[in-house]
């Protein structure tokens, strides 16, 4: 479903984004590092995800907890699925507490099952980049892919 600027919306088209906005599904979300492994603890993980025929949107929000552990090096979201046509970019929203609002874009490689976040300063998202993350801080993104 694409829609043009200024086009004018029908009945059916309005179903169809219901359809769309209706059909997006949690999925588990598994966190892993470069390094130690981090841990969730009491924090939030949460994956939601949408298919419309070999298109798939994913969507995840990183929610620290005060029992999350952060571990070390790179940080990888898996997605609902394996196996891509071409490798792909999205966007990451990066929430550091009382202090600053971040942006990476997220990425996924054709070799590799899970996103990763690379900030505008061409270093990976980790425990200790863009910030140290903390309780109170948080990650999301949004990606979208085509299976092979």
């Amino acid at each position: 479903m694409l829609f043009r600027s200024l086009q004018k919306l029908t009945a059916a088209d309005l179903i169809d984004l219901q359809r769309f906005t209706e059909a997006w599904e949690t999925y588990p979300v598994v966190w892993t590092s470069g390094g130690v492994a981090p841990a969730i603890g009491n924090g939030v993980l949460l994956g939601r995800k949408l298919v419309a025929g070999k298109n798939r949107w994913n969507w995840i929000s990183w929610i620290p907890g005060s029992t999350t552990t952060f571990g070390t090096g790179q940080y990888f979201f898996s997605t609902s699925d394996i196996g891509r046509a071409q490798a792909v970019v999205g966007s990451m929203y990066i929430f550091d507490n009382g202090t600053a609002n971040r942006s990476a874009i997220s990425v996924l490689t054709s070799t590799r099952d899970n996103i990763f976040g690379v900030t505008s300063a061409d270093t990976d998202v980790s425990a200790t980049v863009p910030q140290t993350f903390v309780n109170g801080d948080s990650m999301s993104t949004l990606i979208h892919y085509e299976v092979a």
